[in-house]
């Protein structure tokens, strides 16, 4: 990466907050990366391994973005985003709770 250009340099993924699960074997991140006409960002969920081992993975993906993660007790994951309800039969796109169990799909709460 060239850090010369100011323009390229303003492009780059832009990580923020930190969320940490109860055991400690999970870390959660926001990384805002631009959507595909480079006009706003967006924002998604990353996993990243606390001990540094593993990759990180992008657990979320939507046009609206997420944000906000935190864990339930029991190690789910909660976030909030704009995405639609896949189970609702309204056209609201407000922002709403959602869960990411460890192991499924995201729902609203």
């Amino acid at each position: 990466m060239d850090f010369t250009d100011l323009a390229a340099f303003q492009t780059l993924p832009r990580v923020s907050g930190l969320a940490l699960s109860p055991d400690g074997t999970r870390l959660i991140t926001s990384v805002a990366t631009l959507d595909p006409k480079g006009q706003k960002w967006v924002t998604a969920l990353w996993g990243v391994d606390p001990t540094g081992q593993a990759p990180a993975q992008r657990l979320t993906r939507s046009a609206k973005g997420e944000g906000n993660p935190t864990f339930t007790d029991e190690g789910d994951t909660l976030f909030v985003s704009g995405r639609p309800d896949p189970e609702s039969t309204e056209d609201d796109e407000k922002p709403m709770l959602w869960l990411l169990p460890k192991v499924g799909e995201a729902r609203v709460v």
